[in-house]
């Protein structure tokens, strides 16, 4: 056992739970990729979510694989999901047909060939007892596996399937290679430390987007000016930090350095670590989009006032960020910067009020959407009502014309009644 986890496991139990010193040190030191999983395993406490739930992992994949009528659109969602999801990894690249594709379907339509789940061992046949048999020795493609964990989850969570578990779930794979432990990981992922990322409606998301926009105006105000000019939101330059925790946006072991952060400190460490990104590599970024911008970096759009400044391009912008984070770069001085504005970030009312504002942003507009949307289908029924049953769908063009401002007058009228009635 090396020393630094000696070191832990002597720790006192209050140095070792979150926001402890010995979390501290082991998220800036770092873990040893050997000792990942379980050090993750344990910070993420996924054996307390295993004994604190009654159903099994084994439960949740017979449920999400034949368990109602939606399994079939669930398993086909899960596959094209999990195929995407590390089109590229040597792991993840199916080189027969997938094993566990006979879960999904009744057992008197199921037949079992050399490619498929082989239930000759097992009298019931259930999804359970065929995952049992291969979960104990991870193969060298994972994606089957990947399959099986996505579609427990989904049956698991209240949201049902999300593509960010997928690619959560792969690399947990990687790193653990054991499916069910894996699969109770995932589940401290989707409900503990990143729960906005596994919404399907992407409004935790939002949340977390504009949140980020609004600590880089705090801290790198410079380029929050630059991103602006350009039209972008400073979001964007980091989107696949936000929308896939930097899985398939950085490198392998920088996703490992950043993943031990989020595991051990929590998820807010992840928007202090873009912005730690970008104060690292910001200005290169800035450079090499001028470079490649229109015009050589300079405006030239007929202000004389802006004529010679500095002019950088969206596009450019974003494809400088994309390729910085490609690269190698400070990873320990990125998660060391991230770990301490985090906890400093803890005790500050401002950064808590900002991310309430935001919040509270977020499920205004999503409720004026909704209630637009429920307007307009009022609206449409009170005019299929009103119509005559003889019209027909070839009417003219001069009658529809004639016809629109009536319309348009009703839908107002709709409107301001509704909001009479509101207040």
């Amino acid at each position: 056992i090396p020393i630094y986890l000696n070191a832990r496991q002597a720790a006192a139990p209050e140095s070792r739970a979150p926001g402890g010193d010995a979390r501290l040190r082991l998220a800036l030191e770092g873990v040893h990729p050997l000792h990942r999983g379980d050090v993750w395993c344990e910070a993420l406490d996924a054996g307390g979510k295993k004994n604190a739930c009654a159903v099994s992992y084994e439960a949740y994949l017979d449920r999400g694989a034949r368990g109602d009528a939606n399994a079939p659109a669930r398993a086909a969602s899960v596959r094209r999901d999990a195929e995407s999801a590390f089109a590229c990894h040597p792991r993840f690249a199916r080189a027969t047909a997938p094993r566990w594709r006979a879960c999904s379907r009744d057992s008197g339509d199921a037949t079992t060939d050399g490619d498929e789940w082989d239930d000759r061992g097992s009298e019931s046949g259930s999804a359970s007892s065929r995952a049992a048999s291969t979960r104990r020795t991870a193969d060298y493609c994972l994606l089957d596996a990947l399959e099986r964990v996505c579609v427990a989850h989904a049956a698991r969570s209240p949201h049902g399937h999300s593509a960010a578990a997928c690619t959560v779930a792969g690399v947990l794979l990687l790193v653990t290679e054991d499916e069910e432990k894996c699969f109770w990981m995932l589940t401290c992922f989707a409900e503990d430390v990143a729960p906005w990322a596994f919404f399907p409606c992407h409004t935790g998301l939002l949340t977390e987007c504009l949140a980020f926009d609004e600590l880089v105006t705090q801290k790198l105000p410079h380029l929050a000016k630059t991103c602006a000019a350009a039209s972008v939101r400073p979001s964007l330059l980091c989107a696949g930090w936000l929308a896939k925790l930097g899985a398939n946006s950085l490198p392998g072991e920088s996703v490992s350095r950043l993943w031990d952060a989020l595991v051990l400190e929590g998820g807010d460490v992840l928007p202090h670590a873009a912005v730690a990104f970008l104060k690292v590599e910001g200005d290169a970024a800035l450079e090499e989009a001028a470079r490649s911008s229109p015009e050589g970096g300079h405006r030239s759009d007929g202000d004389a006032s802006a004529i010679g400044a500095p002019y950088v391009s969206g596009a450019a912008l974003l494809d400088a960020a994309e390729r910085s984070a490609a690269a190698h770069f400070a990873t320990d001085d990125v998660v060391a910067d991230a770990v301490f504005q985090a906890r400093a970030a803890r005790e500050r009312v401002d950064w808590a009020r900002a991310r309430a504002d935001v919040t509270r942003r977020v499920a205004t507009r999503r409720a004026s959407v909704a209630s637009f949307a429920r307007l307009l289908e009022l609206f449409r029924e009170k005019t299929r009502v009103s119509d005559p049953e003889t019209e027909t769908e070839t009417a003219t063009a001069t009658a529809t014309a004639a016809n629109a401002p009536i319309r348009r007058d009703a839908f107002a009228s709709l409107v301001a009644a509704s909001y009479v009635a509101e207040s």
